[in-house]
């Protein structure tokens, strides 16, 4: 095939001309238009015969034939026949005598051969002597029947040899300064008449070589060297091989490609010594077959240039018929046979051709439609490995009845009910090409039942049979189906669940508007339709509904709570002009890019859109009334809301409020802009609704709102001049969303395009969660008006940097500051205002505050929860007397905080382990009530500074007491040894010695009547512990006291000792026995458990 866009074609050499010549079409190809075919033509180009004979000297010669590049020459001397191929028009006949007859041939690609035609002749002169040849300085030859003598030519010398075949060179015979020479034989008759010619003359040069040897065809000629008895020839670094019978070539046989060099060495009669080498260059080159698809040539063959090629055969391709061996695949391209030259300049690769043969194909219909009779009784033809289209089955069965409704043709296939192999879809089209080489193939019709009916109860008629209708097994690939309302003359009622499930190709689906129940079924959370009619159907797009005419099914349409807008399945009230919507309970899958709620909808039902990812925006009528639960959840590409507003002069009781579920558009991060209608219900979970709309820049309410309000933000960071003045035109503005009366921020879009926002002074509030996980905003400015931000009011903020509160004025309301308010923003820095009454738990958690400062008095109360500052970037940090309470956690995690300075007064209260392990210094100011400072500021304490003029406390060797003595308050975390409690001690704080791992030994004096929780715990370096006795009162060890002291082996308890702690002394591996006090009455759970 040869694809041209012109409108002439010339036949090229590469195309081969074949018996009976060569047949082609035209086709007009043109893109937009359908492709035309001309007729077959056929081009049959044919040689003249060779003629115009004649006989001279030793050559037969004819007359040159137009068009041939070669001739294939037959030369018959009795029963002998030689065939040659020449180029000129002339064949060399001088070696042969008497009759003979010369058959010529004329060949060329372009044309046909003509038959070959023949010439007689009788050579009535000797034959010219054959076998000519030269060892050392003697020439020699075959005798020729009926010579006398002979005459040996060197050169233009003419020597007579009077007997013998062989003749010894002389120095006379050699001409001074001439090398090289011809050498040739003639033989001479009794009637010098019948003379021979010369032989073909051989070249010979005198003592080396002149010109390099040749290579032709795998032969390597070389110039005869006179006074060379032998000649070696080597092959790259092959052995070298002698020559010592006179010729003057030789075979070679290269088992590679590349560059070979081939050495011919003239060596003198003692074989060894040298006269003269040559040396030639011959490049070889690879060729193999690809077979496309047949049995595969195992040879290698490797050519040089004009190379006469050996062309193997190949083996059979199945379904094929073997055309021939091409340089190309496909295309235009060269056929190769035997006997052609290698023309491939490189290393090449031939390409096995084929013709696909051609089969019929026959026809079982299995009992139902009918053919054409032609095609019944002959079949139809296909091509090997070519697609194909095979005839339609007619509805109409051969007695003239039709074909069952639900009944449709599926394909031909290969065995009967649809088994084996399908050959054909419904339209009779291939779906693979034909690969079966067999004749009269044949085929079975496949009838499948596209609906299955199952006999259910009568929801309806109580007393008559109804039944429910699915896809069948033979459902196929149908683009649309349409459900009948009766089968078997009972009405259809239900579609089931999973009806026409991961019917991927359904496009349409018709209903009777007699059905009952259609099984909607639920989407999972990963978005899977499970228990839905048409769960899957990806590429529906309609379901349309019809009303039978069969008036049996009156009560059925009356009854049926179905009815179909806009090809969406919607449930109702009524019928006819008394019908009312209610919910939209389907719309088909592949209804993407903008939908439209149809009018009269009130509710949008749970998971309804749920993960429709291509659903880009949504229009909600003044109907609906409920959006429920993930209705939209996972609508990934959604990005527009639309709420429309009643059409102008619809009636008050008619407009309903619009409740909407807090997680109806859950993980819609595509959502740009929201328009709320004044109908929006109070209650509404706003920031939770939008909590995943990442792209949410702004929001409305219209005007007339019963609960909401529009207020619009403004940032003018980016406006102020060098002179101070605001440039208008730079002023960004937004909307959030607030309360009706205006005095709290209910949300902000997750996408507010503000950078810098000051709260205003209406704003007295800031709802939970109203700035959740805004991306937007990197600074925001309190009025003194705002008294509360709630819990996660600004939650997961994370470019918010820098957060400022207004100057107190001395008159201002409390501030509280809700649970996670500002957790995981990017605050750095923060005054905390006097007014400020509660931080709440996890407040600040998580930020990257690196200062911290605490502004008011003792007159004010600032309290501090529970991981309000929890692994902040603090490293110190100074409590003022505003500080009231400290909650447990409340700086954990603090990793970097080392060194903490107390200014609190009276009425403190700070709980155990506020802060973490990690404070290595105290300052204590001159009012500080009595702490446990191990408890509250952590176990590595190891610099304390007390004020001088604080009463409160006294040291002792770095260790800190209450001023009497009784309590000891915090160990220091560098001290060594043993270590004696005094005996005005009286309570051990919790966690005094937690983690001291330098402390081998403690003795506990006798006044000590309390061991705080963990006081001792994880001191693992600890081994001995001894209760002095004498003590007056009871003594109580709390839980963990000892805990963990993995190395203590001796325990002294006194006698006073009343109560043990649960798992007081658990985890005390290496303590073997103790002795418990008889005085002991509560001993807590596993106190002493290994």
């Amino acid at each position: 095939v040869a694809r041209i866009s012109v409108s002439a074609y010339f036949f090229k050499s590469t195309v081969n001309f074949k018996e009976g010549g060569i047949e082609f079409v035209v086709k007009a190809v043109a893109e937009g238009y359908v492709t035309s075919e001309s007729i077959v033509y056929k081009v049959d180009r044919t040689l003249e015969k060779v003629g115009g004979y004649a006989y001279a000297g030793d050559y037969v010669t004819w007359t040159a034939v137009k068009g041939a590049t070669s001739y294939e020459v037959t030369i018959v001397v009795g029963t002998k026949e030689t065939k040659v191929t020449v180029e000129e028009a002339k064949v060399y006949v001088g070696d042969l005598t008497g009759k003979a007859t010369v058959k010529v041939k004329p060949l060329s690609r372009k044309y046909n051969s003509a038959d070959e035609t023949s010439y007689e002749f009788d050579k009535a002169t000797l034959a010219a002597p054959s076998d000519v040849k030269i060892s050392v300085n003697t020439i020699s030859w075959s005798a020729v029947t009926g010579a006398a003598s002979y005459i040996v030519k060197i050169g233009d010398k003419e020597i007579p040899v009077a007997n013998g075949t062989s003749y010894t060179v002389t120095e006379v015979d050699i001409v001074e300064g001439k090398t090289e020479y011809e050498v040739s034989v003639k033989a001479v008759a009794s009637d010098t008449a019948k003379n021979s010619g010369f032989s073909t003359p051989i070249k010979a040069t005198y003592g080396k070589f002149v010109t390099a040897p040749v290579y032709k065809n795998k032969i390597v000629t070389w110039d005869v060297v006179l006074g060379a008895a032998s000649y070696g020839v080597k092959i790259d670094t092959a052995a070298e091989v002698k020559i010592t019978d006179g010729a003057r070539t030789v075979t070679t046989a290269f088992d590679k490609d590349g560059k070979h060099t081939v050495v011919v060495t003239a060596y003198k009669a003692d074989g060894t010594t040298k006269l003269d080498s040559a040396t030639l260059e011959v490049n070889v080159y690879k060729l193999v077959y690809d077979v496309t698809g047949g049995e595969d040539v195992k040879a290698t063959y490797y050519y040089a240039d004009t190379d006469v090629m050996t062309i193997t055969e190949t083996s059979q391709r199945y379904g094929y018929t073997f055309e021939g061996w091409y340089n190309a695949a496909t295309g235009n391209a060269k056929k190769y046979v035997t006997g052609d030259a290698y023309d491939f300049g490189k290393n090449g690769t031939l390409y096995a051709r084929w013709t696909p043969k051609e089969y019929t194909v026959l026809f079982d219909l299995s009992g139902y439609g009918s053919l054409d009779a032609d095609v019944a009784t002959k079949g139809v033809k296909v091509k090997y490995g070519e697609a194909f289209e095979l005839p339609v089955p007619n509805r109409k069965n051969s007695d003239g009845t039709d074909v069952v409704e639900t009944t449709y043709f599926s394909g031909w296939y290969s065995e009967a009910y649809m088994s084996g192999v399908q050959y054909t879809d419904k339209e009779g089209k291939s779906r693979s090409v034909w690969a079966n080489a067999k004749d009269n193939v044949v085929l079975i019709a496949g009838w499948a039942e596209k609906l299955t009916f199952r006999e259910v109860g009568n929801s309806v008629i109580k007393d008559k049979i109804a039944y429910s209708v699915s896809a069948g097994p033979q459902f196929g690939n149908d683009t649309a189906i349409k459900i009948p309302a009766t089968y078997k003359g009972n009405p259809v009622t239900i579609i089931e669940a999973n009806a026409f499930y991961y019917k991927r190709n359904l496009a349409t689906i018709e209903i009777p508007s007699s059905i009952q129940t259609i099984e909607i079924g639920v989407v999972d959370d990963d978005g899977n339709e499970v228990g839905a009619a048409f769960g899957k159907c990806t590429s529906l797009k309609e379901i349309k509904m019809y009303t039978p005419e069969d008036p049996t099914l009156a009560a059925y349409i009356e009854a049926s709570k179905y009815t179909v807008i806009d090809g969406s399945l919607v449930t109702k009230t009524g019928t006819g002009d008394d019908m009312t919507y209610d919910a939209l309970v389907y719309v088909p899958t592949a209804k993407i890019d903008g939908y439209k709620i149809p009018v009269g909808i009130k509710t949008i039902p749970l998971n309804l859109f749920k993960g429709r990812s291509k659903l880009t925006s949504v229009t909600i009528p003044y109907t609906v009334t409920r959006i429920e639960a993930k209705a939209f959840a996972n609508c990934s590409g959604l990005k527009n809301i639309i709420f429309e507003d009643a059409p102008e002069g619809t009636a008050e009781s008619e407009i309903q409020e619009l409740y909407i579920d807090s997680t109806a558009f859950t993980s819609c991060s595509g959502i740009t802009e929201v328009h709320f209608p004044a109908r929006l219900a109070q209650g509404i979970d706003i920031p939770t609704l939008f909590a995943s709309s990442k792209k949410l820049a702004n929001i409305y309410v219209a005007e007339g709102s019963k609960y909401y309000n529009t207020l619009e933000l403004v940032d003018d960071s980016a406006a102020k001049g060098e002179d101070g003045k605001i440039d208008e035109s730079k002023v960004k503005k937004a909307n959030v969303l607030t309360n009706q009366a205006g005095n709290e921020i209910i949300f902000a879009p997750i996408a507010l395009p503000l950078s810098e926002v000051k709260i205003p002074s209406q704003i007295t509030s800031i709802g939970e969660g109203a700035f959740m996980k805004n991306t937007t905003i990197t600074k925001v400015t309190f009025d003194a008006s705002v008294t509360s931000i709630g819990n996660k009011a600004f939650y997961e903020a994370t470019e918010l940097a820098e957060i400022v509160f207004a100057k107190d004025e001395g008159e201002e309301d409390p501030l509280t500051i809700g649970d996670s308010a500002f957790e995981s923003t990017g605050i750095e820095a923060l005054i905390v205002p006097a007014r400020t009454k509660t931080i709440g738990v996890s407040a600040f958690d998580s930020t990257s505050i690196a200062s911290l400062e605490f502004e008011g008095s003792k007159d004010d109360n600032i309290t501090i929860c529970t991981g309000a500052f929890a692994y902040v970037d603090l490293d110190s940090l100074v409590l003022a007397p505003s500080v009231k309470k400290i909650e447990s956690g409340a700086f954990k995690g603090c990793w970097s905080l080392k060194q903490v300075t107390i200014n609190c007064e009276t009425d403190v209260n700070f709980e155990l382990d506020a802060f973490p392990s990690y404070v290595t210094s105290l300052t204590i100011g001159k009012l500080v009530p009595t702490l446990e400072l191990n408890g509250i500021f952590g176990t590595n304490v190891s610099i304390i500074t007390i004020d001088g003029d604080n009463k409160n406390y006294k040291v002792d060797d770095n260790v800190v007491f209450s001023a009497d003595g009784t309590k000891l308050l915090l160990y220091p975390a560098n001290k060594v040894g043993s270590y004696t409690i005094p005996s005005t001690v009286e309570y051990l704080g919790s966690k005094v010695f937690y983690g001291k791992t330098q402390i081998y030994s403690i003795t506990i004096s006798k006044n000590v009547t309390y061991v705080g929780a963990y006081t001792f715990n994880d001191c693992t370096g600890l081994t001995t512990v001894t209760f002095d006795e004498g003590g007056e009162k009871d003594v109580s060890i709390e839980q963990y006291a000892f805990g963990d002291c993995s190395n203590l082996v001796s325990l002294n308890l006194s006698s006073k000792i009343k109560t043990i702690g649960a798992y007081a002394f658990s985890g005390c591996s290496r303590l073997s026995s103790v002795t418990i006090p008889e005085g002991v009455t509560s001993l807590g759970e596993r106190a002493f458990e290994d």
